[in-house]
């Protein structure tokens, strides 16, 4: 959007021949910037200040009779017409500063941005509104509509969580959704862990990408309805036009290893749990088959005091390859855990039938959960279980592989 629009859509509601759809954009241009809102309440002072210069002028000339400096007297016929024009002014004046002053208010009081539809959790506690640098996630089974201040709106998917780190900015951390941008001088940017994508207008898709090793980057697809998408990946920016769906960071060999995934694994990864605490008593708070293997192994994290020690279990035996001790403090997660990983997996199982191929408990706030992958036909399902309750608050699908149109869905 340029100035000169704003100009336009300014003058066009000074004189009272805006449409409404002219009213409607020009609300969104002073919702999306400062400078806009500053521009309107001058053009205001503006026209105050004009009706004043014309209502003294209204009330007559002064005569070459009249002494220079010496101070007027209005005639008798002259006082109405001086009230009628103060009187004019003053109501002008009253009205548009009212105006002014109850539309920047709207603006102040309307939560940015705001949940229309869907659950949004920030801090373990359901929230109506996203303020700056929040940490936010999607729970349920639908996604959730927000709406932001400057008329945008953002369509997340379950399971979805990330920051909202402040005006048409956006972390994502995993899922994704869909972006529709309202035109304004500044871009609408969402951050992804591997790149990120921007656009100034138009509508357009991201989906962050499953991947069985935690430790490998993690690709994401990228699909423009409307409008321009620009992607920052490897260093190097591309610009995506209509129609255009693209898969950044998936290697070949990735696909083919969900393909033979299940061929690789004779014991299952709540069996491997099961092998690794009998070998180290303690709380499994992470495990996941590591496909990168020639002979197919998990790796389970064990959660013993302060410390964690991690098992290489193998995948066809399930002998212990490997026992070594880590560096995360696993105290705190452990406090908030009242459902073991094994019982979580079983939630899972009930709302997705297929192959786990990770699970890992986190902390989301206070609140402690379980991001479990299941493989299925094809697809990765991304199952969300609380430690607490052992309830599901989250199920998602995305296909998986380059190229493959990265659909999400329910199962």
């Amino acid at each position: 959007m340029t100035p000169s629009r704003f100009d336009e859509l300014l003058g066009l509601w000074q004189v009272g021949a805006a449409t409404r759809e002219e009213l409607a954009e020009l609300e969104a241009l002073l919702r999306s910037d400062p400078c806009y809102r500053r521009a309107f309440v001058e053009s205001i002072r503006v026209e105050v200040d004009l009706l004043r210069k014309y209502a003294r002028a209204g009330s007559g000339p002064h005569t070459l009779s009249e002494t220079p400096g010496r101070k007027r007297e209005p005639t008798p016929e002259a006082i109405p017409r001086i009230l009628k024009s103060w009187a004019a002014v003053l109501v002008a004046g009253i009205s548009i500063l009212a105006i002014a002053y109850f539309s920047l208010q709207v603006l102040e009081r309307e939560p940015v941005p705001r949940v229309v539809e869907g659950q949004l959790w920030v801090g373990g506690t359901p929230a109506r509104a996203l303020k700056e640098g929040e940490a936010f996630e999607i729970r349920g089974e639908t996604p959730a509509r927000i709406n932001l201040q400057d008329g945008s709106q953002m369509v997340l998917m379950p399971g979805s969580a990330g920051t909202f780190v402040g005006d048409r900015e956006l972390k994502l951390a995993r899922e994704g959704g869909t972006f529709m941008v309202v035109p304004g001088l500044k871009e609408f940017r969402v951050e992804l862990p591997e790149g990120a994508v921007s656009s100034k207008d138009g509508k357009f898709e991201v989906a962050v990408e499953f991947t069985i090793d935690t430790d490998a980057p993690a690709p994401f697809e990228v699909a423009v309805s409307t409008g321009t998408a620009d992607v920052e990946y490897a260093g190097a920016p591309h610009r995506l036009m209509p129609g255009e769906h693209v898969t950044y960071g998936l290697p070949a060999e990735r696909g083919a290893a969900l393909e033979t995934l299940s061929r690789r694994m004779a014991i299952d990864l709540s069996t491997a749990i099961e092998k690794a605490l009998l070998a180290v008593p303690g709380t499994a708070v992470e495990a996941g088959f590591e496909a990168d293997s020639d002979r197919g192994v998990y790796s389970v994290h064990v959660a013993q005091g302060d410390g964690v020690r991690e098992l290489k279990i193998d995948a066809l035996t399930g002998a212990v390859l490997e026992d070594r001790t880590g560096v995360e403090d696993g105290s705190k997660l452990i406090a908030e855990t009242k459902v073991s990983l094994q019982k979580a997996l079983r939630s899972a199982f009930s709302k997705v039938s297929g192959e786990a191929v990770r699970a890992k408990s986190e902390l989301s706030g206070h609140r402690a959960q379980a991001v479990i992958d299941i493989l299925r036909e094809g697809k990765v399902f991304v199952v969300i279980v609380d430690l607490k309750t052992g309830g599901v608050s989250a199920v998602s699908a995305v296909t998986r592989g380059a190229g493959d149109g990265g659909k999400s869905g329910q199962p």
